[in-house]
């Protein structure tokens, strides 16, 4: 009798994601002020008037997910645990408002199966939960958000972090939106085995070059987005290949958010990378790099890929 243990694996090791949307380079970053140093990026005022933090619902996931396998049992009791979702909001005085990530739509929730289906997708995302009214949509329907909204920058993209697209892209009050997502960013959109065709109605994604970047300290290659300081792409490669952190400089304050290159606080403070990982090498290098930056600046608010 075969053995067919591993099948899962090797499929996934050999999957061809499906429903790519075209890509073209970025008219971002634009070109603008030439930084030498973070102190010069963090003083000052800021062009950003608005900025949120939209919690969308929970999934369970696997600690294992969350943690290097290895240490997941030090902080973590049991198998699975709930983490947050977010999309983050924000408005530029020049350039308008846009979302980093795009959240949870209200296909998620208690009993509810989710956008994303598939032979294995019950082993990334066990179950949700979502309280009403704070689907992605819903949280866009105070302040005419929908009118306003003019793309979506995404840190990587994996499943929890498009699964708000198909909601954005039908809503009628919404007008046309840009995607920015790393050049060579895989989508995760594997055939009967993890698949939620999220971009499906994107027509195509405006690809981030970390390459044209400015050689920042600590960090490395970095994207100032809008030429003004107030919006960074870091290059922070691991839990994806070409996965993005951003530092935003809000009304409030500067703030670092770190996407799956961190996914927890313990994560963080314990210097441990994710146990989903492209790369460990590089996921353990990214996150010792934000780590570092956060010491060295701690006036910086720091918002973790799922949890705050």
């Amino acid at each position: 009798m075969r053995n067919y243990a591993a099948l899962p694996l090797l499929l996934i090791l050999n999957c061809i994601s499906i429903g790519e949307p075209d890509r073209e380079p970025s008219r971002f970053p634009m070109s603008g002020h030439v930084y030498r140093s973070w102190e010069q990026v963090l003083q000052g005022s800021t062009p950003i008037s608005e900025f949120e933090v939209l919690h969308t619902g929970e999934v369970e996931v696997p600690v294992t997910g969350m943690l290097n396998a290895d240490r997941a049992v030090e902080f973590f009791e049991g198998k699975t645990t709930f983490v947050d979702v977010y999309a983050f909001w924000f408005c530029h005085r020049d350039y308008g408002c846009y979302l980093i990530d795009s959240g949870l739509d209200d296909s998620f929730g208690e009993g509810k199966e989710g956008n994303v289906r598939g032979l294995l997708a019950s082993s990334y995302i066990v179950s949700s939960r979502q309280k009403p009214g704070t689907d992605i949509l819903s949280q866009l329907a105070t302040g005419n958000r929908k009118q306003r909204l003019k793309g979506v920058f995404f840190t990587h993209l994996h499943g929890d972090h498009t699964s708000g697209v198909p909601a954005l892209v039908s809503e009628p009050d919404i007008g046309p939106l840009e995607f920015f997502v790393a050049s060579g960013e895989e989508y995760i959109n594997y055939w009967m085995l993890y698949q939620g065709d999220h971009l499906a109605n994107v027509k195509k994604l405006s690809e981030l070059n970390p390459n044209a970047g400015q050689n920042m300290p600590i960090l490395g290659n970095c994207l100032d987005i809008f030429g003004d300081g107030s919006l960074w792409a870091i290059s922070t490669p691991g839990h994806s290949g070409a996965h993005l952190s951003y530092l935003i400089r809000t009304p409030s304050g500067p703030t670092l958010l770190t996407g799956d290159a961190s996914h927890t606080r313990v994560g963080f403070e314990n210097g441990i990378e994710p146990g989903w990982i492209d790369n460990r090498d590089q996921a353990r290098s990214s996150l010792l790099a934000l780590i570092e930056f956060a010491q060295t600046y701690p006036q910086v608010r720091v918002i973790y890929g799922h949890e705050r």
